[in-house]
């Protein structure tokens, strides 16, 4: 005869009743100092805030600005700083955003690409927003948005 004594574990245990601890999936960015118990830092809990903070990090980031990776970025300051030179500006930035992407986070599909120059008083800085549209399937996330502001030199 077969008895199912320690065949699992009863609905009242304790164990279900045990807080669950989320693990942070990386450092948020900008560094800002964390209110909570979770350490020191403020940190991304979820794997879609995490790749979104890693993206725009990677957008901003010039080559050779990153210790040991000299050519991680997208270098669009230095694009910038010669907008007046480039003939095909737009262009330019999305190959940059196109390499970095697919060399670096290759699991971010790109889907559309905008810019705007914003030149409208005289008192404010120039400036171009950048808006990249992107989706992340292998976490099944479509339609995120990233806009850019660059301020022409």
């Amino acid at each position: 005869m077969t008895t199912f004594k320690s065949s699992g574990i009863r609905s009242d245990s304790n164990i279900f009743k045990k807080e669950i601890n989320i693990k942070p999936a990386g450092i948020a960015t900008p560094l800002s100092i964390n209110e909570g118990d979770d350490g020191i830092l403020k940190l991304n809990k979820s794997a879609e805030k995490q790749f979104k903070d890693n993206f725009r990090n990677m957008i901003l980031t010039n080559k050779g600005e990153r210790l040991g990776r000299y050519d991680y970025g997208c270098d669009l300051r230095r694009l910038v700083t010669e907008i007046s030179n480039i003939d095909s500006f737009e262009s330019q930035v999305m190959d940059n955003i196109d390499a970095a992407v697919r060399q670096y986070m290759p699991m971010i599909e790109l889907d559309s690409f905008s810019s705007r120059y914003n030149n409208d008083t005289e008192d404010e800085l120039k400036n171009i927003t950048v808006t990249i549209l992107y989706k992340i399937p292998i976490l099944g996330i479509d339609n995120q948005r990233i806009d850019i502001t660059l301020y022409v030199v």
